[in-house]
């Protein structure tokens, strides 16, 4: 059981910190505590790149043929390490900037919560089999919803809730079915053996995790400490997703007869990087930064590339982490950003420069995703550069230590994907990310000097940029999937009024003598066929 030493040592940590808020005394220390046990747990994730625990193996764990159960099985690899240090290491920087959240209701209920959904999240990425995944999801989305429906308590969210509860608990059925329809007899199903068939299937469970569709949900505005605690449970859901991706082996791939496919990821990634850019700020465009890496992490799984998609994770967990935790603005705490768009941006032996091997398969997806890159970074500046409160409303000691927290975010990608991830720090395609990052870096010393882009005047570019908001329009009105529940509801109601009369017709006045008449009809009619 030394496979899940990591989990307990923070669930462990979370019920500490839970006892120690309903003491006076102990709240005091709640937070040190947190901030050295998290600390300790995250350079521990650091020694498992040479030190690798041993597997967990549940065979034999259904009593009815237990030669032919799939296994459940828990293990340490390259890609759940690099995935585990990285999200660690954000639940170590929500604690370490929580000091300025403090007049938010930040307080250590919240970071015992924190640390339940990242302990659980770690179950997903240390899933070795799809039936121990499947398990983990639902115990991911069971504490979710629970948690979600004690906080909320106004009945009209709860639909909301239930709603995408329902979709995340479908992906799991759908991994289910996977189980099913392509076990082999007598070897179960594993990652080892998915075909090109199952990949489809599982792509879809992979977006229903995501927790973006529908788009919109109100209830997600009524949640508490948006840019602490809830973003955190919104990066490990993704994550929990994509650790599906990072596992399939790398000669799975689509075929040409299932292209389509492209065409409606890449679509979905350049619409979520245009509705980022466009976004009123880091908290509303969430959603759509985590749907357009999680898009390209896809994409690097449907060209057959799906154990190098780790990397897209990567930028969905610290660069999102850092723009949602980055609520105190100074000019040298935007230099610290600043740092991070050089990461983000792909150039040679940066953080996400193997991120163009996986996607860029030919000079026209090298183009696009330049594009598509670019306008991920402008949404990037242009939130790092909005109105927040200054760090001179702080004590010193609070500013150190969300400044540390920040840095916790950027060396843990340096480091996990320098270390974790084969060709990690590489070349990749450079006449594509220099172009970008030339770009980006341009904007950003105008925002920095205080000079932004001037504002579009003229009326052929303000026609170009009112079809651009319609379609994006009509694309989010696709997406919420208003339409669909109106179907649902209308044969729901139709089924509804087809029960009520037929229960008046058998039930109500007369209802008997109807009841003998359909008895005779029935009787004369096997009596003529035979």
């Amino acid at each position: 059981m030394l496979t899940f030493l990591p989990v307990l040592l923070i669930l462990f940590l979370a019920g500490l910190i839970f006892a120690l808020y309903w003491s006076e005394q102990g709240r005091r220390y709640a937070w040190l505590i947190s901030v050295f046990g998290l600390l300790i747990t995250w350079i521990g994730l650091f020694s498992l790149h040479w030190f690798r625990l041993p597997e967990a193996v549940f065979p034999a764990w259904r009593p009815y043929e237990p030669l032919t159960a799939d296994q459940i099985i828990f293990r340490w690899d390259d890609n759940g390490w690099v995935y585990a240090v990285n999200l660690v290491g954000l639940l170590l920087a929500v604690v370490l900037t929580a000091p300025v959240r403090f007049k938010y209701n930040s307080n250590p209920l919240s970071w015992s919560s924190a640390m339940v959904f990242t302990a659980v999240g770690l179950l997903s990425i240390l899933s070795g089999s799809p039936l121990a995944l499947a398990i983990s999801w639902t115990l991911l989305d069971v504490i979710e919803v629970v948690y979600v429906m004690l906080i909320i308590r106004d009945y009209r969210f709860r639909r909301e809730v239930l709603t995408s509860f329902a979709l995340r608990i479908f992906s799991v059925g759908l991994l289910i079915s996977v189980i099913i329809l392509a076990r082999q007899p007598g070897l179960g199903f594993t990652f080892a053996n998915v075909l090109p068939a199952d990949l489809p299937l599982l792509i879809l469970a992979v977006i229903l995790r995501l927790g973006v569709l529908p788009l919109n949900l109100r209830y997600e505005k009524e949640l508490p400490l948006q840019n602490g605690l809830t973003s955190l449970m919104r990066i490990t859901g993704q994550i929990s997703g994509l650790a599906l991706l990072a596992k399939l082996p790398a000669s799975v791939a689509v075929g040409e007869e299932a292209s389509w496919i492209y065409v409606i990821i890449l679509l979905l990634i350049f619409y979520a990087s245009v509705m980022w850019l466009l976004s009123e700020n880091e908290i509303a465009g969430r959603t759509f930064w985590g749907l357009s890496f999680s898009g390209l992490a896809i994409l690097s799984a449907l060209q057959g590339k799906a154990p190098f998609s780790t990397v897209w994770g990567v930028a969905i967990i610290c660069w999102g982490g850092m723009i949602y935790l980055f609520t105190v603005r100074s000019q040298r705490l935007r230099l610290l950003m600043a740092m991070a768009l050089l990461s983000f941006s792909g150039l040679p032996f940066t953080v996400l420069s193997s991120g163009w091997q996986t996607v860029a398969s030919n000079t026209g997806l090298t183009i696009l995703t330049s594009i598509i890159w670019l306008v991920m970074g402008a949404g990037f500046i242009r939130h790092i550069f909005s109105e927040r409160e200054s760090s001179k409303s702080f004590e010193p000691y609070i500013v150190t230590t969300y400044t540390l927290g920040l840095v916790v975010l950027l060396a843990a990608a340096w480091v996990s994907v320098g270390l974790g991830l084969q060709n990690g720090l590489q070349t990749g395609i450079w006449w594509g990310s220099i172009p970008v990052f030339g770009f980006l870096a341009f904007s950003g010393q105008k925002f920095f000097r205080g000079k932004s882009p001037a504002n579009i005047s003229n009326s052929r570019a303000v026609w170009v940029q009112n079809l651009i908001q319609k379609l994006i329009g009509l694309m989010s009105g696709f997406l919420q999937f208003n339409w669909l529940y109106a179907i649902l509801r209308l044969v729901f109601h139709l089924v509804q009024a087809i029960i009520r009369f037929l229960t008046v017709l058998f039930e109500g006045e007369g209802g008997v003598l109807w009841s003998v008449l359909l008895l005779v009809l029935l009787i004369s009619i096997f009596s003529g066929s035979q």
